[in-house]
């Protein structure tokens, strides 16, 4: 089984490691999510079911509202 994580910092990234510690992929989180107002730092959440990995990142504020889309 693999597992996700967030890398770095000021450019977040998700990368997929196996179970040998290999990393299989690495993307910034904007690339997946569609745009840079998303960042783990607003939370996220992801979960594995099989070979598939679900979840979802926060998307930063907008004054004092936090869009939910």
């Amino acid at each position: 089984m693999a597992d996700s994580w967030e890398a770095g910092e000021s450019n977040a990234t998700f990368d997929e490691i196996s179970s040998t510690g290999e990393v299989l992929w690495s993307k910034t989180v904007a690339k997946i999510f569609g745009g840079a107002q998303y960042n783990p730092d607003y939370g996220w959440d992801f979960l594995t079911q099989g070979s598939l990995d679900v979840g979802s990142v926060g998307a930063a504020p907008i004054g004092a509202a936090y869009p939910l889309r």
